[in-house]
């Protein structure tokens, strides 16, 4: 059943409005092992969120197929539902469609150049493994009003794992990035790893003290990913987020700005609306150190009397989240530092990253020693204990390589310093 049918079903059934978002994804992977091409998938995935009125009631369903099943369905949680809360549905006509875009890339010709980066000779690397993954994402929204939206976006991203040993020790890392296009240079992506995980053979157990820290995009990103769940206006409202009461206030150091540009197609989480069918835009939550906004769906907007920020994704949450980034290079920020730390990846302890509480940090490390502005010898895995204030207040300056170790967060590398930093 399309979608015109299955709209006209459900107003013969006294569904209505009724309003549809579908999504489309269209993936191709690739997986490299060692010198050998495993195995190429494609596949495509179809499913449906859909908010309907019947009974002068709301409700929510997902499925995978549009039928007279999920027509019963909306009416049999309709007749069930006690909540008396109200969807929002887009009444006015919007020119939002994306062309389609092609997939401008030869799948054969970037797993070539993975198997060589591969069979470059290491003599420490035991084992090397690569997933390559293209993905092509179509949202629409339909619904009773004529509305008839869509937005697509193209993802290209690299995952490698690399397994390294020496003298009966064994090292392990793994590395992700993500990009809208995709000249990704697979040489340097997969040499950086092999580096970092050589790097690993040799650690040192370090002193427990406050460091000078440069903190990876990876580090960074994975962080920033986490942020966005307390500026959620829900957990603010519901007084478990750190952020309550901090609007408009300083928060963070003076060089701290972070955006959201979900518009801009150069970054991998681009969409032109939310999952609700609200419009996107460019808006800076962090400005200067000084919290902007909260951010908001339908539902949180409407209890305020305010408009939506148009983060309404199922949750509230964020597409193309970052920090701004500075003019100098990373290793110009590690040549700053005389006696620090190199923090590349993290664990979280406890199962946290983030306090949403207090916004207090711990969390397991892994990097590099940094001795007269150069990085050397691997260190044991150590804590970080902090405060998400006191880290962002900390920063002195901030690298130019923004990158996307998540598909919706964004983050260079920060020098930061006197974090404290525990032996493990």
């Amino acid at each position: 059943m399309d979608i015109k049918e299955f709209i006209d079903l459900a107003k013969e059934n006294k569904i209505e409005p009724i309003q549809i978002t579908t999504f489309n994804t269209d993936n191709i992977e690739a997986h490299i092992l060692n010198e050998s091409l495993k195995n190429v998938d494609a596949d495509k995935e179809k499913s449906y969120a859909i908010i309907g009125h019947y009974n002068n009631k709301d409700v929510k369903v997902t499925t995978n197929y549009l039928d007279k099943t999920t027509i019963d369905n909306i009416i049999m949680k309709a007749n069930y539902l006690e909540s008396n809360y109200k969807e929002v549905y887009i009444e006015e006509s919007k020119e939002l469609k994306d062309k389609k875009l092609s997939i401008s890339f030869n799948i054969d010709e970037e797993i070539d150049k993975i198997i060589k980066a591969h069979s470059k000779k290491h003599s420490k690397v035991k084992n090397i493994e690569t997933y390559y993954y293209v993905e092509q994402e179509e949202k629409t929204i339909n619904n009773s009003y004529g509305l008839d939206i869509s937005t697509i976006s193209n993802t290209y991203s690299i995952y490698t794992n690399i397994t390294t040993s020496d003298k009966n020790i064994i090292s392990s890392t793994d590395d992700v990035l993500y990009s809208t296009k995709s000249n990704i240079d697979i040489d340097k992506f997969i040499s950086k790893v092999i580096e970092e995980s050589e790097s690993k053979l040799i650690k040192e157990t370090i002193d427990s003290k406050k460091y000078d820290v440069v903190l990876s995009p990876t580090f960074t990103s994975c962080l920033l990913d986490t942020f966005v769940e307390v500026l959620s206006k829900k957990l603010v409202r519901q007084k478990c987020s750190f952020l309550d009461g901090k609007l408009n206030k300083k928060i963070f150091g003076d060089n701290i700005t972070i955006i959201e540009d979900p518009n801009n197609k150069d970054y991998p989480g681009y969409t032109k609306f939310d999952n609700e069918g609200v419009e996107t835009y460019r808006k800076t939550i962090i400005d200067k150190g000084v919290l902007k906004t909260y951010l908001y769906n339908n539902k949180e907007a409407l209890l305020e009397n305010k408009k939506s920020t148009g983060n309404g994704y199922g949750d509230i949450s964020a597409r193309n989240i970052y920090i701004n980034k500075g003019e100098k290079t990373e290793q110009e920020l590690i040549n700053s530092i005389k006696d620090g730390l190199y923090i590349r990846d993290y664990q979280s302890t406890g199962g946290t990253v983030i306090n949403f509480i207090n916004g207090d940090i711990s969390l397991q490390i892994t990097g590099q020693i940094i001795q007269d502005g150069k990085k050397t010898n691997s260190f044991e895995t150590s804590i970080l204990t902090t405060n998400i204030y006191e880290l962002f207040s900390n920063v002195v300056e901030i690298g130019n390589n923004l990158e996307f170790k998540r598909k919706n967060a964004g983050a260079p590398s920060l020098y930061v310093k006197g974090m404290s930093i525990s032996s493990n």
